[in-house]
C-alpha cells in the first residue's frame, strides 16, 4: 500500500493486521482513514488519523509513525469480543494488548503515546494496549507465585 497523502509506503504492524482480521477491515479502508481522516499530531514523528463511517458501529482510530521511507500503522479497534483477562504481546511489534473484560467497548482515551485505555458504556475498563512496551521497560513482564 502506498499513501497518496503522506507519499510514501505504509506498513501495518501484525497487531494491526491481527485487528483487520478480527474487525473485517480491508487494506483500502485503512489506506482511506489514512489518506483522508482526521489528523492529530502526537509528538514527533507520530500523529493520530481517524475518520467515522457511518455504517461502521465501531472506532476507526489509526497510530501513525512517519519514518523516512515508510508511514507505520498502528491501528486500535473496538473488537468484537475476548475471553475475560486475556494478554498477548506483539512482539514484532513491541505491543502489549491486555484485555481484561468482554464487555463491548464504547470509548478509547489515549493516556499519552504508549497508553491507550478502552472503556465499556458502564465506564469500566475493557482493554489496555501499551505501544512500545518492551522500549518502555513493560516486558518481559515479571512472573511471581504466591508462597
Amino acid at each position: 500500500m502506498r499513501s497518496t497523502r503522506f507519499q510514501m509506503r505504509v506498513v501495518l504492524t501484525e497487531h494491526a493486521k491481527a485487528r483487520m482480521l478480527e474487525r473485517n477491515l480491508s487494506p483500502a479502508l485503512i489506506l482511506d482513514v489514512i489518506d483522508t481522516g482526521i489528523q492529530k499530531d502526537a509528538g514527533g514523528p507520530h500523529c493520530w488519523l481517524y475518520k467515522h463511517f457511518p455504517d461502521r458501529q465501531d472506532n476507526l482510530l489509526l497510530c501513525g509513525r512517519c519514518r523516512r521511507k515508510y508511514f507505520g500503522s498502528k491501528n486500535r479497534y473496538a473488537p468484537l469480543g475476548a475471553a475475560t483477562m486475556k494478554s498477548i504481546y506483539f512482539a514484532k511489534d513491541d505491543i502489549l494488548h491486555i484485555r481484561v473484560s468482554d464487555k463491548a467497548i464504547v470509548r478509547e482515551v489515549s493516556q499519552d503515546w504508549h497508553t491507550n485505555i478502552s472503556y465499556a458504556d458502564d465506564g469500566t475498563i475493557v482493554e489496555i494496549v501499551l505501544l512500545d512496551a518492551k522500549k518502555e521497560g513493560l516486558m518481559p513482564m515479571e512472573s511471581r507465585q504466591a508462597a
